[in-house]
């Protein structure tokens, strides 16, 4: 899980790093290399991977429990406010499943690693 030089780019060794955008969730921020352009994702740390674990089991377990209690009381009824209900449910939910994989798959080591998401260009100058 840690990265092989922390602090520096992984391709050019340069310590002129920024943070980068970041399009989905994860533990710590893209960097972009000043120098080179490289762009790298740093790996996930273990207590983020037990965070994620540990709160994706609480929000998907619970908005199920909610959910099935729901079902079990009122039956399934898809009108006006019910049917925005299931949807939030739904949304919480995947939200909560999301962040139990990522957790998960961090601790078996197929997710949340160090990865180089964009090579540098090639120089303009050297053939």
């Amino acid at each position: 899980m840690n990265d092989p030089n922390p602090g520096r780019c992984p391709i050019c060794n340069s310590a002129k790093i920024k943070v980068a955008s970041t399009p989905s969730f994860q533990y710590e921020r893209n960097l972009k290399c000043r120098d080179c352009q490289a762009v790298w994702r740093l790996a996930c740390p273990l207590w983020g991977a037990i965070v994620s674990l540990l709160l994706g089991a609480l929000i998907a377990g619970g908005m199920g429990y909610l959910l099935f209690d729901h079902l079990l009381s009122h039956g399934l009824s898809l009108s006006g406010p019910n049917l925005v209900m299931y949807v939030l449910f739904g949304v919480v939910f995947a939200f909560g499943w999301r962040m139990l994989r990522y957790g998960g798959g961090t601790l078996r080591g197929t997710a949340g690693q160090f990865e180089v998401l964009q090579e540098p260009p090639p120089s303009k100058g050297k053939s």
